[in-house]
């Protein structure tokens, strides 16, 4: 009798055992970031067996590793592209900056070649001449371009064209044998890349103010067009009464 429950009882013992050495356990490993999960699986005949617990660490390591190598790369070539990006947005800036102070030494290259070639600025002028200098100004100003600077020279040729026309009894810029204000120009030895005239004439004088005149030249695409053009900067102005008439002439160079 003894016998048999010994028996039973190893029996129960060797059951037990049997059941707790086919337990599974699984081993997981998260990420904080939420960027990855590795989860390894195993099933062995002894829970406690060394060697099995090594196997699983291996494989979560070698997986987590392989992930982490390819964000440090991921990061490495987006640091590559922001800096390779910098660099060609300062390259540019420089280059733009250069471009723009060799544009501005140009222009005083031309402005200074200019100014030799018709005189240092400044011109004797009478009060109405002065008046229609101001308008003329006034009106560059309002439309956001610079001032005109009045010079002699130019002074000199549009009082000589107002007394051509007075003198000739006619209106046009084309005198009687055929020349213009270009041939004035060129034979007072002033060089232009861009010139322009614009002409005024009134009878009696007194409807000629200079007001009435500027009101005329902004009503005409083409007298308009002289006034506002951006790239002149040198003018003179001519006004000359003669008779009962006013003949108005401004000349436009740049």
């Amino acid at each position: 009798m003894l016998r048999k429950k010994i028996f039973l009882f190893l029996m129960i013992v060797a059951v037990s055992m049997l059941i707790l050495s086919s337990t599974s356990f699984t081993t997981e490993v998260n990420d904080v970031s939420g960027s990855f999960v590795v989860r390894a699986s195993i099933n062995s005949s002894t829970v406690d067996t060394p060697v099995v617990k090594t196997v699983a660490n291996i494989k979560v390591e070698a997986l987590t590793g392989s992930i982490a190598e390819g964000i440090e790369e991921s990061v490495r070539k987006a640091s590559n592209d922001i800096y390779s990006a910098n660099v060609a947005k300062e390259e540019a800036r420089k280059a733009a900056e250069e471009a723009k102070k060799a544009q501005e030494a140009k222009e005083a290259q031309e402005i200074k070649a200019a100014s030799s070639n018709i005189g240092n600025g400044g011109a004797n002028l009478s009060g109405l001449e002065a008046e229609f200098l101001n308008l003329i100004n006034q009106t560059r100003a309002q439309h956001g371009l610079s001032q005109l600077t009045v010079v002699q020279s130019l002074t000199d040729i549009a009082r000589s064209r107002c007394q051509c026309m007075l003198s000739n009894n006619y209106f046009s810029h084309y005198a009687p044998d055929g020349s213009t204000f270009f041939n004035l120009l060129r034979n007072n030895g002033i060089s232009f890349t861009n010139a322009g005239e614009n002409l005024g004439n009134a009878t009696p004088a007194s409807y000629g103010s200079p007001q009435a005149f500027l009101n005329a030249w902004l009503n005409s695409p083409s007298h308009r067009d002289n006034m506002l053009r951006s790239n002149y900067r040198f003018v003179g102005v001519g006004v000359t009464d003669a008779n009962g008439r006013r003949v108005v002439t401004t000349i436009f160079l740049n």
